[in-house]
């Protein structure tokens, strides 16, 4: 963005413009439809795929899709979005449901090819408030609603490139993308250390899924995120041994072991040697 700042005697004027690059990128939406289900008995729709884009919100209960042959769980504050061209099937996973879907065409070229990616959990609010915004705008129907649906779309497909990190018109940052999400982990894991963690945990704090979480987990530090959880869990727990008074139980149970005698057989198979051993042999 090119700031210009042009002042002449008590006049400022300060002129904001977008470089080539975000003009290029810029195309309006086509509107195709929006509606809201609900059900209080079991609901699902057949395999089908269109030529349009479709967002879902999930306002209560929860969905299971399955897209391009994957499958995933959305659960009530979750988001997803089917791109054209995308075999998808969906059935309710917990009654009632409830959920709004948005269709529109939009002619840039993006395309991600994880489909992990196009889940969201717990999806900012300014995403919600735009779709409700456009199912008010639409129920409403006064002059100008297509024009006002079609500028909100247009917002809300860039709010939601935001979260995935995508800033060109190509493909997303996904290597930058991914190193982020697994820092993310990793310091949610050091900060809760303490308590019993489960991926689902973990994934929820990061806005994806457990499945795909633990894919590019272990795609980037080779180790699953039970494997990374119990190294901390070790580690802190070798601090412990040797510099506090805490016997061996209360170090497993502060570190979220309910079985010390499980905490144990994890130590001597990381440490080769028992718990009480290791502090003989490491305390003045």
């Amino acid at each position: 963005m090119k700031i210009n700042d042009n002042e002449q005697s008590a006049t400022h004027n300060t002129v904001y413009e977008l470089d080539d690059r975000h003009v290029k990128l810029y195309t309006i939406p086509d509107f195709v439809a929006i509606g809201c289900v609900k059900s209080d008995q079991k609901w699902s729709f057949y395999e089908h795929m269109h030529h349009s884009h479709e967002y879902i919100y999930v306002k209560k209960g929860s969905i299971k899709y399955w897209c391009d042959g994957e499958e995933f769980v959305a659960h009530e504050g979750d988001f997803y979005f089917i791109q054209p061209e995308q075999k998808h099937k969906e059935i309710s996973y917990s009654e009632p449901i409830e959920f709004i879907y948005l269709k529109f065409r939009y002619n840039n070229k993006i395309k991600l090819d994880d489909s992990g990616l196009q889940l969201i959990r717990n999806v900012d609010k300014d995403v919600i408030e735009l779709i409700e915004k456009i199912l008010l705008e639409l129920e409403n129907q006064q002059s100008g609603a297509k024009q006002i649906v079609e500028a909100i779309i247009l917002e809300l497909v860039w709010r939601v490139r935001r979260i995935l990190n995508i800033v060109e018109d190509k493909n997303p940052n996904r290597f930058g993308y991914k190193n982020t999400l697994v820092k993310k982990a990793v310091e949610y894991i050091k900060l809760n250390k303490f308590q019993k963690l489960t991926v689902k945990q973990i994934a929820d704090n990061c806005n994806v899924s457990s499945d795909y979480l633990s894919h590019i987990f272990k795609d980037i530090t080779e180790l699953t995120l039970l494997q990374f959880i119990e190294s901390i869990k070790m580690n802190e727990a070798m601090t412990m041994i040797t510099s506090s008074d805490l016997n061996i139980n209360q170090i497993a149970y502060k570190l979220g072991y309910n079985d010390s005698l499980y905490f144990s057989k994890k130590f001597k198979k990381i440490f080769g040697v028992s718990p009480s051993k290791y502090r003989k042999q490491n305390r003045p």
